[in-house]
């Protein structure tokens, strides 16, 4: 997701769910950058985040403080 190989303005649709969340903070910088690179005018994006507050938070192997 940090390189999309398309052009730029290309995609009328993107849909990101439960995928994006599993990268570092640098990472999804750099695929939002790309989904908004590729993403037509007026086209749409659904990105689903989790947060802290999901069921699921403070479960599976730690990392690193904040990654």
């Amino acid at each position: 997701m940090r390189y999309l190989p398309f052009e730029d303005e290309s995609i009328s649709y993107i849909y990101c769910y439960n995928t994006i969340f599993h990268m570092k903070k640098i990472d999804i910088s750099k695929a939002i950058d790309e989904i908004k690179r590729v993403l037509k005018p007026g086209g749409l994006c659904f990105v689903k985040f989790l947060s802290v507050n999901d069921f699921g938070y403070g479960y599976g192997e730690k990392l690193g403080k904040g990654i």
